[in-house]
C-alpha cells in the first residue's frame, strides 16, 4: 500500500497548481513595478521634447525590471502537458523584450538630438537643420514603431494569459 501512495508522489513533474502558484509570485512581486514604471513612462514621455533624460532613464528603468519579469517567468518549470502550448507565450514575452530594447536603443538618441537643435538654432545653418530634422523624424518614427509593437505583442501576451489556467494569477 505504501509502495502505491509513493508512487504517485515527488514524480519531480511540475503540476499546472505549481506552475500557477510559481508564476503568481512572479506576477505578483513584480506587476506594481512594472505599471508605476510604465506609468513614468507615460507621463515623461509627453514631456521628452523640453528634457529627455528623465525619458531616456524612465525607459531604462523600465527595460531592466521588464526583463527581470521575464527572466523570472522563463525560469519557472513548466507542467510537460504545457511546454509545447506555454512556447507561443514565451514568444510573444521574448518579443516585447526586443520591442522594449528597440524603444530604449531609440529613446537614448534623444538627448544628443537635443543637444543638436540647440547648436544648429545657435548658428542657424539650414542645411544642418534639415539634416538634425530629419534625424529627430527617424527617432520619433522609431520610438512609435517600438510602442507599437511592444503593445502589439503585449496584446498577444495578455491574451495568452487570459486563456491560460496556469497564469490566472498574473492578469
Amino acid at each position: 500500500m505504501a509502495a502505491l501512495v509513493l508512487a504517485g508522489c515527488g514524480s519531480g513533474e511540475v503540476t499546472q497548481d505549481d506552475y500557477r502558484a510559481a508564476t503568481g509570485e512572479v506576477c505578483a512581486k513584480y506587476q506594481k513595478v512594472i505599471d508605476a514604471d510604465q506609468a513614468k513612462v507615460d507621463r515623461l514621455g509627453a514631456k521628452s521634447s523640453q528634457n529627455p533624460k528623465p525619458f531616456v532613464a524612465a525607459v531604462r528603468q523600465f527595460q531592466r525590471n521588464w526583463d527581470q519579469f521575464a527572466a523570472a517567468l522563463k525560469a519557472v518549470e513548466r507542467p510537460p502537458e504545457d511546454r509545447q502550448r506555454l512556447k507561443a507565450f514565451f514568444a510573444s514575452l521574448s518579443r516585447s523584450q526586443d520591442r522594449v530594447a528597440d524603444l530604449s536603443r531609440a529613446v537614448d538618441r534623444l538627448p544628443g538630438l537635443l543637444d543638436e537643435v540647440e547648436q544648429v538654432e545657435r548658428s542657424q545653418d539650414a542645411a544642418q537643420a534639415q539634416s538634425v530634422i530629419a534625424r529627430a523624424e527617424q527617432v520619433q518614427s522609431e520610438i512609435e514603431r517600438a510602442e507599437a509593437g511592444f503593445e502589439k505583442s503585449i496584446g498577444e501576451v495578455e491574451r495568452f494569459v487570459n486563456r491560460y489556467p496556469g497564469l490566472a494569477d498574473c492578469r
